[in-house]
Formats: structure tokens, C-alpha cells, sequence
């Protein structure tokens, strides 16, 4: 139970103990936020998905189950939130972002890599790109009510992980005085994105809690239940397992409140849900990563 709780407490401390940072750093206004984020998503999160797709030990079947148990997720929350949402049209799409797209890449992917070291960080980044190509696509979709798919192919983090994905297919040898720079400015990928998440949180703010437990509350239930089926009915076992199951559990991505400030769905209602989600994820993370650990698979 000790070893537990420690193996729990290494991967968790350092992950709020940065987005902490972040937030204190965001309140003394020593950095803009908006810019850490768009180097975080523009620069440095391409490199990093790039150096881990293109020297991955994943299998093919492997990531292919963690992009179709991602799908699933995805559809399962914007079913939720379109199904269970009865208010006006702008709510109606802040709800079904908040439902249906979760915090992939700061949260879960930190998590992630540092319970399970580079086989965690290879699983969370497909499980990333994957949330981040649908809300490129199907989330400007949602939050405008129309079009938005052409924005994929202007993302740099896609074309980072399918540039990657060509060069281990292709097992083509870069070297290394190219992987070198690449991997230094990917490096610095997690850091950055964590100390992003805390001075976004520090700018949001929580409007009415109750609408907002409940809307988070669907993203959580979509997440688990689905999840949880589908590691069970595939059979999906180790790394894989823990990633999807940590993914279950993650809130609304940040990222929807810029989709719904940019849109009008509601910008306040979204941040209200993805502080609620955060503060709500942050407590069952310790139960689900010491679950995890106490039963591997």
C-alpha cells in the first residue's frame, strides 16, 4: 500500500506542482499566458510528438486501439451533451464541447509519462493528436454550428505526428545532428504545457457551479463508461489499459473555452465547466492511478 501511495505521489506531485507555478507565475503577470500556449501547441508539441512517433516501439494494433478507444470516447460525449443539453442554441454547443473533448495533452498526457515512463508518453500522444484532430475538425464544427474541417491540415501537432509516423514506416535514418535540436525543443513540451494549464485556470473563472458540476459531470461519465467498456470488450491490457482509463477521467480542455469565446457558445458557461472538471478530475486521479498500479494487467 506504501509503494503504492509513493508510486502515486511521484507521478502526481510534480504535474500539480508545476501547474502551480504556472498559476502563481499568470497571477504576478511574469508571462503571457496565450503566448506559452500557442509555443506549447505551434512549436514545441510537434518536435515532441514527432521524436516519440518516429522512434516508437508501439505496435500497429496498439495504436490503433488507442485511437479507436479515443473515437469512442469522443462520440460517446457528444452524444451525452447533445442528448441531454435543453437550453438555448449557444449553451446547447458550449455544453457538447465541454462533453466531448477533454484535457489530452497538458493533464493526461503528463500523467501518463510519468507513470509510465516513454511507452506512457508514446500511448498519451496518440490519444493527444487524436482529441486534438477531431476538435481541430468536429469542434470548430460544434462551436460554429458549420465547416471547420479544412482546419486540420493547418496544425502543425498533425503534421508533426504524421511526418513521424512516415519516417518509422518508412524506417527512414535521420541523424542525429537533425533528432538532436528536435528532441531539445520537444523536450521541453510537458513543462511548458503544464505551466500553460495553471495560468489558464488562473484566468477562468466559475460562474453558476451547479449547471457546471453537471456538465462536467457527463464528460466524466462519458469518459469512464466508455472506457471501461471498451478496455473490457477489446481486452486492451497494460500501458494501453492505464492510459485510456487515466484519459477517462481527465476534464474539458481548456482549449474548448478558446473554441467558444472565438464561436459565442457560451464562453463562460465553458470555463465555469473546465474549472469545476479540473477540480474534480485533480481528486479522483490519486484513486484511479493507485487503482491502477495495485492492478496491473
Amino acid at each position: 500500500m506504501i509503494d503504492v501511495a509513493s508510486e502515486v505521489a511521484r507521478t502526481l506531485v510534480p504535474v500539480f506542482s508545476v501547474i502551480g507555478v504556472g498559476w502563481l507565475l499568470s497571477a504576478r503577470r511574469i508571462f503571457a499566458t496565450e503566448e506559452l500556449g500557442r509555443l506549447a501547441i505551434t512549436v514545441c508539441s510537434p518536435c515532441f510528438v514527432f521524436s516519440l512517433m518516429s522512434r516508437t516501439e508501439m505496435s500497429t494494433s496498439e495504436g490503433l486501439t488507442l485511437v479507436a478507444g479515443t473515437l469512442c470516447a469522443l462520440l460517446m460525449g457528444l452524444a451525452l451533451g447533445a442528448l441531454t443539453t435543453r437550453e438555448d442554441p449557444a449553451r446547447r454547443r458550449g455544453a457538447m464541447l465541454c462533453t466531448t473533448f477533454w484535457n489530452s495533452g497538458n493533464l493526461a498526457m503528463s500523467c501518463c509519462g510519468l507513470a509510465y515512463g516513454r511507452a506512457g508518453y508514446e500511448a498519451g500522444a496518440v490519444v493527444f493528436v487524436t482529441v486534438l484532430a477531431c476538435q481541430s475538425t468536429l469542434g470548430i464544427w460544434i462551436a460554429k454550428g458549420r465547416g471547420g474541417f479544412g482546419a486540420l491540415f493547418r496544425a502543425p501537432l498533425f503534421w508533426g505526428a504524421g511526418l513521424g509516423l512516415l519516417v518509422r514506416g518508412g524506417e527512414v535514418s535521420i541523424p542525429e545532428m537533425v533528432m538532436d535540436p528536435v528532441e531539445m525543443v520537444g523536450g521541453v513540451t510537458i513543462p511548458l504545457m503544464l505551466l500553460t494549464l495553471g495560468g489558464q485556470l488562473k484566468g477562468l473563472r466559475t460562474a453558476t457551479w451547479r449547471p457546471s458540476l453537471h456538465i462536467a459531470g457527463l464528460r466524466l461519465t462519458a469518459g469512464v463508461v466508455t472506457m471501461t467498456l471498451f478496455v473490457w470488450v477489446v481486452s486492451v491490457h497494460g500501458v494501453a489499459r492505464d492510459v485510456l482509463l487515466v484519459n477517462a477521467i481527465m476534464p474539458g480542455a481548456v482549449m474548448n473555452v478558446v473554441l467558444a469565446q472565438r464561436y459565442s457558445a457560451a464562453p463562460e458557461r465553458v470555463a465555469s465547466v473546465t474549472v469545476v472538471g479540473t477540480v474534480v478530475s485533480a481528486a479522483l486521479l490519486p484513486l484511479v492511478l493507485g487503482w491502477l498500479h495495485s492492478n496491473p494487467s
